[in-house]
């Protein structure tokens, strides 16, 4: 996890982003978790320690396995 939130305040800080995005941002740097499920409870921590913002706004999913899903668009600090 705390790779990860490294990562993500590294390469996405100051953007706005889904969720996705930071999985594949940590996926390109080499972090992966131990469980697939790991992504959620780490976006709830980030928000939990103010890194991530919600928008209030949603956003199209590109990932093929999301099925185009609507999510919340973040804001990194």
């Amino acid at each position: 996890m705390e790779q990860a939130k490294a990562v993500i305040l590294e390469r996405l800080s100051g953007t706005e982003c889904l969720a996705e995005e930071m999985r594949r941002v940590c996926e390109d740097a080499g972090v992966v978790p131990h469980h697939h499920n790991a992504w959620g409870s780490l976006t709830n921590q980030l928000v939990k320690a103010g890194i991530l913002q919600s928008t209030g706004r949603l956003g199209k999913s590109t990932s093929l396995r999301s099925h185009a899903r609507r999510q919340p668009i973040w804001r990194v600090r």
